[in-house]
């Protein structure tokens, strides 16, 4: 993780809890909270990507100069400082890569590859994979307009989801419970009431790298390396949620 952003986070984040300590609900506290923070890290991401190109830029320019520089008067020294400009040029390509790699989701790549345009065009794709264009709805119509789709699919999971009296014992259910492993009663008293920080500590441990555990889009890198700055405030709201029955929006 870079450090000047670390820094700046590490430093940020008790600015952040004493700009909103008024807040009694603590599930909102936290997503405040989260709100600073991700609008930091896209300002740090912004100012990063426009230095690093122009560096990218800088390093062509010198790189240019230096090959004229060696076709008209050959010397060892022009020759080591264009080697060290083209190492440095090889360097912002293979992190580009890298990144178009991570967000296209590729499992492997042949080494050595640097056809940055498949990667990039494969993030395309599966950006496109993550949002609907059409849906058909129940009556054969097609939607569309992307408005009508978000109404068509929050109809729908009302539907699906709306509370109705179903008895577990009717026979329509019996094949879903059969050869069921179930929970002692001291076993089950255990999953229910607050939740701990040990508890949410030991949980962030077993979570595999370069993955998000929630939809607010921070990694677990994230959380593991600000776990002691954010761990009691995440916690809090969680079991503020389970008090007063309502989860926070990215919850």
């Amino acid at each position: 993780m870079d450090k000047c952003y670390t820094e700046m986070i590490t430093k940020q984040i008790p600015e952040f809890t004493a700009k909103y300590r008024n807040l009694n609900d603590k599930g909102l506290f936290w997503e405040m909270i989260k709100m600073e923070i991700r609008a930091s890290t896209i300002i740090f991401a912004k100012n990063k990507a426009k230095q690093k190109r122009n560096e990218e830029k800088d390093l062509l320019v010198r790189l240019n100069q230096l090959q004229e520089k060696l076709r008209s008067n050959f010397s060892e020294a022009t020759k080591l400082e264009m080697d060290r400009v083209k190492k440095e040029l090889a360097k912002i390509v293979n992190k580009k890569t890298r990144g178009a790699m991570t967000r296209s989701k590729a499992q492997w790549y042949e080494f050595g590859e640097k056809n940055n345009k498949y990667f990039y065009n494969l993030e395309k794709i599966n950006h496109k994979k993550k949002h609907l264009t059409s849906l058909t709805k129940e009556d054969g119509s097609i939607v569309l307009e992307p408005k009508q789709i978000l109404e068509e699919e929050e109809r729908f999971f009302k539907e699906i989801y709306q509370s109705k009296n179903v008895c577990p014992e009717s026979a329509n259910l019996e094949h879903f419970f059969d050869g069921l492993n179930t929970l002692k009663q001291e076993e089950a008293d255990t999953c229910e009431g607050l939740l701990t920080l040990e508890e949410c500590t030991n949980s962030l441990k077993q979570f595999m790298n370069n993955k998000t555990p929630g939809s607010d889009g921070f990694t677990i890198e994230f959380y593991r390396f600000f776990w002691n700055a954010i761990g009691s405030i995440m916690v809090d709201s969680f079991n503020y949620a389970f008090e007063n029955g309502e989860m926070s929006i990215s919850q």
